[in-house]
């Protein structure tokens, strides 16, 4: 499943959880990118696209074919916002967040890159949605 709804500053996609949608999603946001002015950070939105995406659909829905993942992307004020809520439990995102890097080895290499790439991120209280934003020029 690959449902895409375009909205001139907001782009909200429902996709079942299959890797190959992550590279059309990449696709349809970089064309939203350059549409939108911001396609000079489209590495960064990338990466984070197929990192929060990567995360939705092994850790949250299990690749289990029978649930959904809803991603968005926004411009607006000065910032995009880009958020990934999958069909899955979450997780403890608080306790991820103090694990040091000698606890990397095996998970959450992923949000010391989100942290290095981004501006803010932002869990819901279940973590099974994450928000990642970044700054980008607002002409």
């Amino acid at each position: 499943m690959y449902q895409k709804n375009l909205d001139g500053k907001y782009l909200k996609i429902v996709i079942s959880p299959s890797f190959d949608n992550i590279e059309k999603i990449c696709q349809d946001a970089e064309d939203f990118s350059c549409k939108n002015g911001f396609n000079n950070i489209l590495f960064e939105i990338q990466l984070g696209i197929r990192e929060i995406l990567t995360n939705a659909i092994r850790h949250g829905c299990k690749s289990d074919v029978n649930k959904q993942i809803e991603f968005k992307m926004e411009r607006n004020k000065g910032f995009v916002h880009i958020s990934s809520k999958d069909g899955g439990d979450g997780f403890d995102w608080q306790k991820e967040q103090k694990k040091n890097s000698a606890d990397l080895l095996e998970n959450g290499r992923g949000m010391k890159i989100l942290k290095t790439y981004f501006d803010r991120i932002q869990y819901n209280e279940s973590g099974n949605e994450i928000t990642i934003t970044k700054k980008i020029n607002d002409n």
